[in-house]
Order: structure tokens, then C-alpha cells, then sequence
């Protein structure tokens, strides 16, 4: 598609100029002509690219709102490009107003909602502009815009348990770090200074806690550019598709952490499976969709095969169970929606029930993780305590 910038007499006489995407200047001439409008000159601009000083996404949270309040409009009979324009209007997330000014204008040039869009993929992933796409083959996009809305909600709910799972250990952890740190390199050093000119062996645990003082006084620096260096290194590693596979199968060994990858990855896929055959879009090309939110890469390329068996003609039920990713109960209830033909509700049900089982998992994981850490982090003060002190109440004994 080329961007074409016109000049033309419009019915009441007027000399107006503008721009029309089109694949061809016969196209434009069409257009024009449709609208009662005489050409003068035509050339063409700028290829219709897609927008890049959008660089950031709009958070999940407002990329929902502004769904569901287009699904609205829609079904209440107002046209896409004024619904947009409202929309646009009311928003107070600039970012966003901006975004959508630039997909109505993409409307009123005569590009479908779907195929503007997806200018802005950073913004509108290939699940949301492939059903917008299905609505507006359907003239459905009201009702699947309602069932969009419903998913991105669903969507941003274990997000925000996910964050909310994360900070407080976060938190916890990055303060005993700092509190140990400056235990070690400014507190620690004056008062065993005290103890240098005691012509009497100290105990053992003042004796490592003086080593490790001194070490990380001496060479913490040091260790802190390594470790920057080598973060830097893996970043570049871990681009490359042989160690995220090997990286990523890692994670899922790793006890609990594996098992919730597994079932946040089950649900996410499940859910945008059923969200896509709701919207009338083929088995097939859901299932390469929802392959989109599987973000481990190990689990991702395993549903490659679920494709390739279904494009085979084996149901969704054994192509699911052959890559032992999908629990027991989510493959009986996809196996009783496609022999009862309610395949949708039951992709649903399955990852409601996973999104269920992952909040358990990580309520319980925290409550484990949380007193280690704090039992930890209180060690660590105790030997410190007691390092210092010890040799304090040897002196004073031998006085």
C-alpha cells in the first residue's frame, strides 16, 4: 500500500488537497470518484509503514478500558471512526488519544479498523487485530470486541497477581542485601579494628567475619564490574534461540518455579484458543495465535506439534496430551468439549481453573519463601552479633 497526497475539485467547486492510501492511483481515482470528486494531480508520499515512534505499549489496563468502551459504542450503533474520535477525546492517557487519532484517520482513508491497527503492533498484538479482523468479516465486531475486553481483564488480573506475588519477596531480598552489605563494609570494620592489638587468637566465626569484611571492602568493586560484565554477556547469549531453549528448560526444572511456568503458559494458551474460535477464526490459525503467548520456548516449540498433529486430523485432545503440558483435568474437560461441541466453554473452564490452581501455587510458594528469607536475613545478623561480640566477652574473661 502507498500513501498517495491528491489534489482535487470536490462537488461544490473547491480546490481540496489530501492523502489517500491505495495500492494503485487507479484506486485513487475510484475513491474520488465515489465521493463526487474531480482529480487534478496525484502523486505518491510515503509508503504506509508502520508507526514507529510508538515504541512503548499502552498498559494492559488502559489497552481494556479502551476495548471495552469501543465494544460499547459499536454495539450501541455508533460508527467505528466516531467512536474513536469519543473515545480519543475522553482519554486522558495522551500516549493513547494519539494512537487512536491515527487509527480513525486510517479509517476514514478507507483502511478496514483490523488493517490499521495493525500499524501499531506494539500496541495491538496479532490475537487482537486477527479478531478484529473476524468481527468485521462477521459483522460481529460489537460482540467481539465484548469478548476481547473480557480476555485482556482476565488477562491483566494474573498479571497483577503475578506482580503483587513478586514484590514483597523482591523487596525483602534487595533490603537483606543492602542491610548486610553495610553491616559488613561500616559497621563491622571499626569495632574489629578494636581487636587488632589483642595479643590473644580470636574465635573462629570473628576470624571469618573478618575475611569476609575485608574481601568485600578490597575486591566488592571489582566484583560488581564482573558481575555487570557478565549480565551483559548473558544478554547476548540468551538472544540466541539454542540458550533461551536451554535456559527456559532450565526454569522448568527448577522445583515450583517449573510447575507455575507450566501452568501460567497452559492458561494463557487455553484462554486465547477459546477467545479465538469465539470470534470465528479457524482451529488452526487459533492455535498459531495462542502459540504467541506461550513465552517459554521450550513449551512454545512443543506446540508446534499440537499444530502439525491437528493439521493432521488428530483431535486437539491427543495432540495436547502427547506434548505433557496440559494437566490431567484441563485435557478431560478439552476432551468433553470437543466430543459435547462446546469446545469454547470448555478451553474457558480449564483456564479459569488453571488461572485458580496458579494463585494456590504461588500463595503457597510465598508462604514458604517468605519466612526463609526472613530466617535468613536474621542468621545473618545473629552471626554477625555474634562474631562481634564473642571475642568481647573472651577479653573481658581473661581481664
Amino acid at each position: 500500500m502507498t500513501l498517495y497526497k491528491y489534489e482535487a475539485i470536490n462537488a461544490d467547486g473547491q480546490t481540496e488537497k489530501g492523502e489517500i492510501n491505495a495500492g494503485t492511483k487507479s484506486e485513487v481515482s475510484l475513491i474520488l470518484k465515489e465521493q463526487h470528486k474531480i482529480l487534478v494531480s496525484l502523486s505518491p508520499k510515503a509508503a504506509y509503514k508502520k508507526i514507529s515512534f510508538f515504541k512503548y505499549k499502552i498498559s494492559i489496563k488502559d489497552l481494556s478500558l479502551f476495548t471495552r468502551q469501543l465494544a460499547t459504542l459499536i454495539q450501541a450503533n455508533i460508527s467505528v471512526d466516531e467512536s474513536l474520535s469519543t473515545i480519543a477525546e475522553q482519554t486522558q492517557k495522551e500516549r493513547l488519544s494519539k494512537i487512536l487519532i491515527k487509527v480513525r484517520d486510517g479509517v476514514r482513508e478507507g483502511n478496514t479498523l483490523s488493517k490499521t491497527m495493525n500499524q501499531f503492533p506494539n500496541v495491538f498484538d496479532s490475537l487482537y487485530v486477527s479478531m478484529i479482523a473476524s468481527g468485521e468479516k462477521s459483522s460481529k465486531l460489537g460482540g467481539v470486541l465484548e469478548s476481547l475486553a473480557t480476555y485482556i481483564e482476565k488477562k491483566n488480573k494474573l498479571k497483577s497477581v503475578t506482580t503483587q506475588a513478586m514484590v514483597y519477596p523482591v523487596v525483602l531480598l534487595v533490603v537483606s542485601i543492602i542491610i548486610t552489605l553495610f553491616l559488613l563494609v561500616s559497621v563491622v570494620p571499626p569495632i574489629i579494628e578494636q581487636f587488632s592489638g589483642i595479643n590473644k587468637s580470636l574465635p573462629l566465626v570473628t576470624v571469618i567475619l573478618i575475611s569476609i569484611s575485608s574481601f568485600i571492602i578490597n575486591y566488592g568493586l571489582f566484583i560488581a564490574v564482573l558481575l555487570i560484565f557478565f549480565y551483559l554477556i548473558f544478554r547476548l547469549w540468551i538472544k540466541k534461540d539454542y540458550a533461551k531453549l536451554w535456559l527456559h528448560r532450565v526454569y522448568l526444572k527448577i522445583p515450583i518455579v517449573g510447575k507455575i511456568i507450566v501452568n501460567l503458559n497452559s492458561s494463557r494458551f487455553a484462554r486465547t484458543l477459546a477467545i479465538s474460535m469465539q470470534s470465528s477464526i479457524p482451529l488452526l490459525e487459533g492455535i498459531t495465535l495462542a502459540k504467541n503467548v506461550v513465552t517459554n520456548k521450550f513449551l512454545n516449540d512443543k506446540i508446534n506439534k499440537v499444530y502439525d498433529n491437528v493439521k493432521e486430523g488428530v483431535s486437539l485432545y491427543i495432540s495436547l496430551k502427547n506434548i505433557n503440558m496440559f494437566s490431567p483435568i484441563m485435557l478431560y474437560m478439552i476432551s468433553s468439549g470437543e466430543k459435547s461441541g462446546e469446545l469454547v466453554q470448555m478451553l474457558n473452564k480449564a483456564a479459569d481453573y488453571q488461572d485458580q490452581y496458579f494463585e494456590s501455587v504461588v500463595n503457597v510458594a510465598l508462604k514458604i519463601f517468605e519466612p526463609l528469607l526472613i530466617i535468613l536475613m536474621a542468621g545473618i545478623v545473629m552471626f554477625i552479633v555474634v562474631a562481634i561480640l564473642l571475642p568481647i566477652i573472651e577479653l573481658n574473661n581473661f581481664v
